[in-house]
């Protein structure tokens, strides 16, 4: 196995070396790789290699951006988002020292759980809909928990709407109709509307602590998607009565952010450049590339000496996010080390990147997809369950992906919308499945993927 994964490790040595006039980074990779620590099991090897050769050159590609694009804009300040941001914010402090760059750093405590507790206060209509998204696992009782509502009074509404299954996954036209029963619901409606009110005191007293309400040129730094974050601080700062132009950075957007919501700098691809990049991408590996050794911020409260503190949701390490934090850090040194900052060719880093990320994400190793396919993840922000990133498929699932599958299923198969659990990254489960032609039926997937990009396109 040892020896199977070495040949990856030296396909992306070939890459760092063809490209090591933009930057240092094959230099960095072959001093770490000559210092693995001793004594580390063969699931944290994969996590160290993997870091050194793609997580730690892309994170550091893209901190680099930031810092030059934010210093020729004449930033004084960049809010690293909890937690996505941690290990870049970790990066940036590190360069700014090293480099000289004068821009102060914060690390923002917040979730999208945190954001949207006050949505309801401020807008009912677009609360709702937040409220009753879809997703992998969504039933009555984890809709319930995004709007706040007590387990107490959970039960109580769950009665009256005279549900008798809570934890029955719903699809999407079942969350429609769940919408409009709790629109209509006297209970749920009072409930909610308190919720928000107390979160929203909690948080404008965060913000104000962490100087947002401030008349400084500054910026917000995550991984990006679809832009609800920036969108929902701006709205907090809004209702609050601070009308300021948020202007954030972000690795990739799947869609334009709205006008009314600020600017939205992307480093990899948007739907504007470079959009093609999206079907060779998978953004849930990524967050595990950004993972933090902390939990997820469900509120705020106040201390003896009025300073607003994070509450953080209980958070078990369930893999060893703390050796890719440090081997990432480390890396980051020897970087600065190696490389002077007027020297490294930062327009050119996206190319380096994008050949790393494509291997990594749509053609893992057998070794990659274990390790990193056993990473826990959710698609809902209370994180109210998850499955193992690149869970193992039944046949039935699995050729749910596959492009000719689709077509004669569209065409002959009556149970045309029916639900299956899916997989977060589905180029690791399949290379963890028991199927034949594993190479061809992952350039299947790829190939619906390159169709559903051409249909969102045209439309």
């Amino acid at each position: 196995m040892e020896e199977k994964y070495s040949k990856k490790i030296n396909y992306y040595k070939k890459v760092l070396k063809k490209y090591d006039n933009y930057s240092n980074f094959y230099d960095c990779a072959n001093t770490m790789l000559e210092n693995i620590p001793e004594s580390i099991c063969y699931e944290d090897s994969v996590i160290y290699k993997t870091t050194i050769m793609v997580t730690a050159p892309v994170l550091v590609s893209y901190v680099l951006y930031i810092l030059k694009d934010a210093q020729n804009k004449k930033m004084e300040r960049l809010y690293f988002l909890s937690r996505d941001g941690y290990i870049m914010y970790k990066i940036a402090n590190i360069l700014c020292q090293s480099y000289g760059i004068d821009i102060e750093c914060r690390y923002l405590y917040c979730s999208r759980l945190a954001l949207r507790a006050p949505l309801y206060l401020i807008d009912k209509k677009e609360a709702m809909e937040k409220i009753c998204e879809k997703g992998e696992k969504i039933s009555i009782k984890i809709v319930l928990q995004r709007a706040g509502v007590s387990e107490t009074i959970q039960n109580e509404i769950i009665n009256q709407l005279g549900i008798k299954q809570k934890d029955k996954s719903l699809n999407e036209e079942e969350l429609k109709i769940l919408k409009e029963k709790l629109n209509k619901n006297l209970l749920f409606t009072t409930e909610v509307y308190k919720y928000a009110k107390v979160k929203y005191e909690e948080i404008y007293k965060y913000f104000k602590q962490e100087k947002l309400i401030e008349n400084k040129n500054y910026a917000i730094v995550d991984v990006g998607w679809l832009g609800t974050m920036q969108r929902h601080i701006r709205q907090i700062l809004l209702y609050s009565g601070y009308n300021k132009t948020i202007k954030g950075y972000y690795f990739a957007m799947f869609e334009d952010g709205k006008k009314e919501d600020g600017e939205y700098n992307c480093f990899y691809f948007s739907k504007k450049n470079n959009s093609s990049r999206r079907i060779l991408f998978n953004n849930n590996i990524f967050e595990c590339m950004c993972s933090a050794n902390h939990g997820m911020t469900i509120g705020y409260n106040s201390s003896n000496e009025g300073v607003i503190k994070p509450i953080f949701k209980d958070y078990k390490e369930k893999w060893n996010v703390n050796l890719q934090l440090i081997t990432i850090e480390k890396y980051t040194k020897k970087f600065v080390a190696l490389n002077k900052c007027n020297e490294i060719k930062i327009d050119c880093l996206n190319k380096i990147i994008k050949t790393l990320l494509v291997s990594f994400m749509m053609f893992p190793s057998k070794e990659e997809a274990s390790v990193y396919g056993s990473i826990p993840f959710c698609d809902d922000f209370t994180e109210g369950y998850t499955f193992n990133l690149a869970d193992i498929l039944n046949k039935a699932e699995l050729y749910q992906y596959y492009i000719f599958y689709k077509i004669y299923k569209k065409l002959f198969l009556k149970k045309k919308n029916e639900k299956f659990h899916e997989s977060y990254w589905i180029n690791g489960t399949i290379q963890l499945s028991n199927i034949r032609f594993k190479k061809i039926f992952n350039l299947g997937c790829i190939l619906s993927e390159y169709i559903h990009y051409l249909i969102y396109k045209l439309k």
